[in-house]
């Protein structure tokens, strides 16, 4: 689910924009990866995705997917809004852990985590030129 919060600031002629992913997964964060994805926060794009490359010795599961939840929304603004990933930012991530227990069978319970992370980006102008009607 992609939330729109479109935050215009005009310094020194340059738009910024905020655009928010939230990402359901199904299953419970390890503790490295709670404090690596807290840890990314305000770091460039390619910073974030070298720590979790080369900082950490992180397994290969892990290491997969916390590159799956910062290069998803990454590419998705890429596709959608031309973004260039040099002009990319992670401002803020939140974490929300829910456990669910299911009365009916017991010992059952099923932990979700909802991770959400706050992009900052720098927005173009359109180069849309307006066609002449004569």
């Amino acid at each position: 689910m992609i939330k729109n919060e479109k935050k215009n600031w005009n310094s020194n002629t340059q738009n910024y924009a905020y655009k928010t992913f939230h990402i359901n997964y199904n299953g419970k964060l390890s503790h490295t990866i709670k404090l690596l994805l807290k840890s990314l926060k305000k770091k460039y794009f390619y910073h974030a995705v070298d720590d979790i490359l080369y900082l950490l010795n992180l397994n290969l599961k892990e290491r997969e997917e916390l590159l799956s939840f910062i290069i998803s929304p990454a590419l998705s603004l890429q596709n959608n809004f031309s973004i260039d990933f040099l002009e990319l930012w992670i401002s803020d991530i939140y974490i929300n852990e829910v456990s669910k227990s299911n009365k009916f069978l017991s010992g059952k319970n099923q932990n979700f985590s909802y991770i959400t992370i706050k992009f900052l980006y720098r927005a173009k102008l359109s180069s849309y030129k307006k066609k002449l009607l004569w």
